[in-house]
């Protein structure tokens, strides 16, 4: 069932980018000092990957290359719908909230409901050939806040809902950090709520 959420996203990708043709052939681009024939990596945010995928920048964790998708996910999701503290507490780890996540609450939840929680989503979801999509913790997402306009295609009305994205970092049993990405507000939300959100990885190989 989850799959869904990758054609659809796969689909609109193709839709929107065909016409781009050869812009898409790499993320890199060749480095002079290099032999003929050689490249070394010199990304720019915004720049789409031979797989579909978006460069979004330098993760804030480890310092190697994260990517995120060209749009949003489908449809929008929950954090949770448990009023539970489950120590999804780091700004800078989204792997590290997502396994927590996975430790204290996704067993207490049916697949009916967690088809609605966005760290769920991105953690089962398989895109651009990969499996090892995450939901952002805040430090995360705001890499790709500050490269919104060069990542492209985020929601930036700022009226409720609109314009929320979700991080993985949580903030109270309540709530959890969001980020408005019209105006750049980090904003403590209810989990319950629905909200855009956008799923990330990281490549160390690139």
């Amino acid at each position: 069932m989850v799959n869904q959420y990758a054609i659809a996203i796969i689909v609109t990708f193709i839709v929107l980018c065909a016409p781009l043709g050869a812009a898409l052939a790499a993320c890199f681009e060749p480095d002079p000092a290099q032999a003929e024939g050689e490249y070394k990596p010199h990304p720019v945010p915004g720049d789409v990957c031979a797989d579909g995928t978006i460069y979004a920048g330098l993760s804030p964790d480890t310092g190697t290359a994260m990517y995120t998708t060209a749009m949003d996910m489908p449809e929008r999701g929950q954090w949770s719908d448990i009023v539970k503290e489950v120590g999804a507490s780091s700004s800078r780890q989204g792997t590290k909230n997502v396994q927590a996540v996975k430790d204290r609450l996704f067993s207490k939840q049916s697949y009916h409901r967690l088809k609605a929680n966005a760290i769920y989503v991105c953690d089962n979801v398989y895109m651009h050939g990969h499996g090892d999509w995450y939901l952002p913790a805040e430090a995360e997402l705001n890499v790709l806040f500050n490269n919104r306009y060069k990542i492209k295609n985020f929601n930036y009305t700022g009226e409720f809902p609109d314009g929320l994205y979700w991080s993985s970092t949580e903030e109270s049993p309540l709530s959890a950090f969001a980020k408005n990405f019209n105006i750049g507000y980090r904003i403590n939300l209810d989990k319950e709520n629905f909200v855009s959100y956008r799923c990330v990885r990281k490549d160390a190989s690139y």
